[in-house]
């Protein structure tokens, strides 16, 4: 069986197809968002220093199929027993977490929430540090059941998120505290393969993408998709 192993970085919200910032789930970089946007997540357990890579998911996607098809093409023409492995990342790309913290707190358009976002966002390398995201979060759950009007989800919502970002944020810190070098000679050599108009078409060069412009996008998406699934939560 033609088979091939694919290694992306941290996968993100999309970039390009079907739109800027598109996401369906919580996870990888959404989630620190996620809690942010909760009010929970101004404890962030990671290194500022390090080396973030991204990929988004239409450009993994489109490597996805590019891999495959260079491990049909080749098995082919030859019977090597080796299985290929495809490292996908930027070589142009140096933003640390610190720098992507700053600019989704550029990107905000009001100056409150650009200030809220920016200044309010901690990283530390101490675990015990996000217990303060637990204590916020039995306050706001304590609010959240005596003030009038107000509708949590259940009784114990955000200490349940708060603990639930805490396990997560634990659970990635093999990547949020290492710098990593790879090289990815395969899929370059394979994305030559392919002809100009398809090369457009699985676009995959990560290199070529405006974070500054695409942090902005996802953060932005990530929100909607948020706000889509209280509205649900809401309505259940």
């Amino acid at each position: 069986l033609p088979i091939a192993i694919y290694r992306p970085p941290v996968i993100t919200p999309t970039c390009r197809e079907p739109m800027l910032g598109w996401t369906d789930n919580s996870y990888g970089p959404v989630a620190f968002v996620k809690s942010f946007w909760d009010g929970l997540g101004l404890v962030k357990y990671e290194n500022a220093r390090v080396k973030c890579d991204l990929a988004p998911i239409d450009y993994c996607a489109n490597a996805v199929l590019i891999c495959a098809f260079d491990v049909a093409e080749k098995g082919r023409v030859c019977s090597d027993l080796c299985v290929p492995v495809y490292n996908h990342h930027s070589n142009m790309v140096k933003t640390t977490f610190g720098d992507m913290t700053r600019c989704i707190g550029d990107s905000r358009k009001g100056f409150w929430e650009r200030i809220i976002w920016k200044y309010c966002w901690f990283s530390t390398p101490f675990l015990w540090m996000m217990y303060l995201n637990v204590i916020l979060a039995k306050i706001k759950d304590c609010l959240a059941q005596w003030l009038p009007g107000s509708k949590p989800a259940h009784k114990f919502y955000y200490q349940w998120s708060a603990m639930w970002f805490m396990r997560y944020s634990q659970s990635v810190g093999f990547v949020t505290f290492r710098n990593w070098k790879s090289v990815s000679n395969n899929l370059k050599q394979a994305q030559r393969n392919l002809s100009e108009h398809e090369q457009q078409i699985f676009f995959t060069d990560l290199d070529e993408i405006n974070w500054r412009e695409y942090l902005s996008g996802y953060v932005d998406g990530a929100i909607q998709y948020l706000e889509s699934e209280n509205k649900k939560r809401i309505m259940c």
